[in-house]
């Protein structure tokens, strides 16, 4: 309630200002480009569908295979428990939690830990792979982890061995945790979209779930995306993240430069192809044009330059703002 009113109270003061251009004296309704970035909710859900199917798009060129993964935190990390007679299910108090008496920020640095230890696992063994990690929240506020990833076919099973094994490596012999800790279903091509839609919409605005109801809670799945997205925001926990593919920031500012002027002169085809594929709105596109997956960000093609403004942060640290992009083969000086 808190949250809604916070957002509420901040659109009411962005309904009242104005920006000004200073060279032109041109003025416009702040609210108005809020709506039309990723704050607005419904362009946030649109932006992110679009990324998925370009990562499938990806994956399908490349030959790869998707599998869909959840993780859940050990049940010392819930505060309650749902216990199923017959039908209906009891929420009751977890005893285990008592002792340590965790919260959900708690139990997302534990999932964030585990997912190091299997990435350094997956480096070790010469294993990658790449697509999108969402966060949500169990009945009780818990996090736990849906990830769409998509790797070389001769890989997976190693993948998913890897990950059930660091999935279960805390509390892995409590009662439940092999069925409910880990769980790793194979992608059909052409299918991890719709997939993961679901997920991706009852996490922002709840678009086109009428009717369909949460496992967990039994509640309408449109109407728990506002309480989802503020507590999201109460613990400062991202719920949408990639995973080994170029960075968002680069192909955000890209679609910020004027439609359909190459910047080919300036840069160079290679800087111009992510820029087109940008523009275009094609993220598999995208994704090829800056290097591939698991390409390191020093080896892609287009990153965003960054330049300290004269504000600090409550450390007392410099923040940096985006000033443009850049391309590190042609070194860190030339900005657009």
């Amino acid at each position: 309630r808190d949250v809604r009113a916070r957002r509420q109270a901040n659109l009411e003061f962005l309904k009242s200002c104005d920006l000004e251009n200073r060279e032109t004296g041109e003025r416009i309704d702040l609210i108005s480009k809020v709506m039309g970035s990723i704050s607005n909710p419904e362009i946030r859900r649109m932006e992110l569908m679009n990324t998925i199917a370009g990562i499938e798009r990806y994956a399908a060129a490349e030959g790869d295979v998707g599998m869909f993964i959840t993780l859940t935190a050990p049940s010392k990390y819930h505060p309650t428990r749902q216990v199923r007679k017959g039908e209906s299910k009891t929420v009751q108090l977890n005893h285990g939690w008592n002792d340590e008496a965790f919260n959900p920020k708690d139990a997302q640095r534990y999932l964030c830990r585990i997912w190091s230890l299997m990435r350094t696992a997956f480096k070790d063994n010469d294993l990658q792979v790449y697509g999108l990690r969402v966060v949500e929240p169990h009945h009780d506020g818990t996090p736990h982890w849906h990830m769409m990833l998509f790797c070389n076919s001769r890989q997976r099973n190693q993948i998913i061995e890897i990950m059930r094994r660091y999935a279960l490596k805390e509390d892995g012999d409590e009662r439940g945790a092999a069925r409910n800790r880990f769980q790793a279903k194979h992608l059909n091509r052409g299918g991890a979209a719709g997939y993961i839609a679901k997920y991706i919409s009852k996490n922002i605005d709840g678009y086109a779930l009428d009717g369909q109801l949460d496992n967990d809670t039994g509640k309408p799945l449109k109407d728990t995306a506002a309480a989802v997205t503020a507590w999201a925001s109460t613990w400062r926990i991202p719920q949408f993240k990639t995973v080994g593919l170029p960075t968002m920031g680069a192909y955000r500012e890209l679609r910020k430069l004027p439609r359909g002027v190459s910047i080919a002169d300036e840069f160079d085809e290679r800087v111009e192809a992510a820029r087109a594929a940008a523009d275009s709105g094609d993220f598999a596109l995208y994704i090829s044009a800056q290097g591939g997956a698991n390409v390191p960000r020093d080896c892609q093609t287009v990153r965003v330059a960054r330049s300290p403004s004269d504000d600090v942060n409550e450390y007392e640290e410099e923040v940096e703002r985006v000033v443009g992009i850049y391309a590190p083969h042609l070194g860190a000086r030339h900005i657009h």
